[in-house]
């Protein structure tokens, strides 16, 4: 069993997972990159330990879970993690080849990816949600209508 029923608390197994899997995804990080290995293999450990940190942590409701999950910044990335995640690796390759440092790659690409996931969220994702909303609402009472 995953959780515990008595209290909704991650079981120890759970627990070991999300610790293990933190530990995977900081050795990934912090040290793989220098072996070989790592476009072979590296990236599924990544991703394979972050799925286990985000499996503990959304089993945990402890004020670090709360802390890390809900907080504003996080809310804010969270929202605009898709124009993160299209535009990133676009312009990050643009940089590469046109021989920035890493730093600046990192600075720059950093800034700059944030700015247009902004821009995107604000005139184009937020709003196709809004019309999303009212097209939901205007086919459930043409559905409801046609029932009549």
């Amino acid at each position: 069993m995953v959780l515990n029923e008595k209290s909704l608390r991650p079981s120890k197994l759970l627990t070991a997972l999300g610790v293990g899997s933190a530990v995977g995804l900081a050795y990934v990080i912090l040290y793989a990159v220098k072996y070989p290995w790592y476009y072979a293999l590296g990236f599924n450990l990544a991703n394979l330990s972050s799925a286990g940190v985000v499996l503990y942590l959304v089993s945990n409701r402890n004020w670090l879970t709360r802390f890390v999950l809900e907080n504003r910044v996080m809310v804010w990335l969270g929202r605009r993690s898709y124009g993160i995640y299209l535009y990133h690796f676009p312009l990050v390759g643009a940089m590469w080849v046109s021989g920035y440092t890493p730093l600046q790659m990192f600075t720059v690409g950093l800034l700059v990816t944030l700015t247009l996931a902004e821009l995107s969220w604000r005139f184009v994702e937020a709003p196709c949600l809004r019309l999303k909303d009212r097209w939901s609402r205007r086919e459930k009472m043409q559905a409801d209508f046609r029932l009549i």
